[in-house]
């Protein structure tokens, strides 16, 4: 191979490379923030927080638990619709469904708890007691 030849392969490699880079950038990310309180408004850390997607989106099934102030954050989510479930024993589970997610935007999702705990029936199923 000559070497004028092989200079413009390897120009030609790059801008490729350079390309497909910056179309995979331009797609973008976003996210879903939110606090988890009950029902007086008063913040509660330490809340199971669990997102599902769809879609079947890559990332879109996440756990993550509340911090000192109630807040809970999923990042880097590919755009498309999610649901957002909060637990915590002696409460009631919140889901929250069709939470839309596009490009550099964080969508908000906050979860007010009832008081209620959960009892086993038959066959594992969950029901709120109260």
């Amino acid at each position: 191979m000559s070497a004028s030849r092989m200079v413009r392969w390897v120009v030609l490699s790059l801008l490729i490379l350079t390309s497909s880079a910056a179309i995979a950038s331009a797609q973008g990310v976003g996210a879903i923030a939110g606090t988890v309180t009950d029902a007086s408004g008063a913040v509660l850390p330490g809340a199971t927080v669990t997102l599902t997607s769809a879609q079947g989106t890559v990332g879109g099934n996440q756990e993550a638990a509340t911090d000192e102030r109630g807040a809970y954050q999923f990042l880097r989510l590919v755009p498309g619709t999610y649901s957002v479930k909060a637990v915590l024993q002696g409460f009631r589970p919140y889901t929250q469904n069709g939470i839309t997610v596009n490009s550099d935007q964080t969508a908000r999702a906050d979860a007010r708890l009832e008081v209620g705990g959960l009892e086993a029936r038959a066959g594992g199923e969950q029901a709120a007691d109260g």
